[in-house]
C-alpha cells in the first residue's frame, strides 16, 4: 500500500493555520492565567490579613479600643504600631517606609503600602500589590492615594476599619462599583480612579469577570 506524503506547501499551510490559531487563542489564555493569579493572590492576602487581625485582637484586645498610630508621623508611627500588634502574625516579611507610606514586603513577591487615616481610631488605607516591585516606583509616591498607574491591574485598595478588613464602599451596587463617576473601577483618571476594582472583584466572588473594565 502506498502511503501518501504531504507536500511542502501542505506542511507550510498547516503550520500557518496552527500559528494563526495560536496567535488568536494565546493572548486570551494568558489573560485568563493572569486573572487567576491576581484573584488568588488577593484572596490569600485578604484571608491572611483578616486572620492576623483576629489573632492580634485575641492577644492585645479589641482594635476598636486600641490607640491608633499617630497620623502626623504616619510611616514611622505605623511601623511602631505594626511591630506591636501585627508583625508576629505574618511569616517572612520585611518592612520599611517609602514617601510616608509604611511598606510590608511579603516573601511571595507581593506586598502592601499602608497609611493611617484617622487620629481617633484604627482606620487605615491598604494598597495591596500582587507584584510589589511594580508598585514601588508607580504607586507609593508622595501624592499617591490610590488611583495611580497600576491600580485595578496590579494594586488594589483595602481598608482596615477597627477590627475588620474590608473594601471601599462595599454597600454599593455592582453598577456603582463599575461606573461611579469618582471611584468606579472603569474611571480612568483622577486620584481615586479604579478605587472600586477591589470591591468589584470581592463582590464577584474573587473573580475577574468578562466585563471587568481594566485590561489584564
Amino acid at each position: 500500500m502506498q502511503i501518501k506524503s504531504f507536500t511542502l506547501a501542505e506542511v507550510l499551510t498547516t503550520i500557518g493555520i496552527i500559528g494563526i490559531v495560536a496567535a488568536m487563542t494565546l493572548p486570551s489564555l494568558m489573560s485568563k492565567q493572569r486573572k487567576v493569579k491576581i484573584t488568588t493572590s488577593m484572596k490569600k492576602f485578604y484571608s491572611t490579613f483578616s486572620q492576623s487581625v483576629l489573632r492580634s485582637q485575641v492577644a492585645n484586645g479589641d482594635f476598636n479600643e486600641l490607640p491608633p498610630p499617630e497620623i502626623d508621623h504616619n510611616a514611622a508611627s505605623l511601623e511602631t504600631w505594626w511591630k506591636l500588634y501585627m508583625q508576629a502574625y505574618f511569616i517572612e516579611q520585611k518592612t520599611y517606609t517609602k514617601n510616608n507610606w509604611f511598606i510590608v514586603d511579603f516573601a511571595d513577591g507581593s506586598g502592601a503600602g499602608i497609611k493611617s487615616m484617622s487620629k481617633t481610631k484604627i482606620s487605615m488605607q491598604i494598597v495591596y500589590c500582587v507584584n510589589l516591585r511594580e508598585c514601588l516606583d508607580k504607586e507609593f509616591i508622595v501624592r499617591s492615594e490610590a488611583g495611580s498607574a497600576t491600580t485595578g491591574r496590579n494594586s488594589f485598595v483595602f481598608l482596615l476599619d477597627g477590627g475588620k478588613l474590608t473594601v471601599p464602599f462595599s454597600e454599593y451596587t455592582r453598577e456603582q462599583m463599575l461606573n461611579d463617576r469618582r471611584y468606579g473601577c472603569s474611571v480612568e483618571s483622577g486620584d481615586f480612579a479604579h478605587r472600586l476594582c477591589s470591591t468589584l472583584i470581592m463582590h464577584d466572588g474573587w473573580e475577574i469577570k468578562d466585563d471587568y473594565p481594566v485590561k489584564i
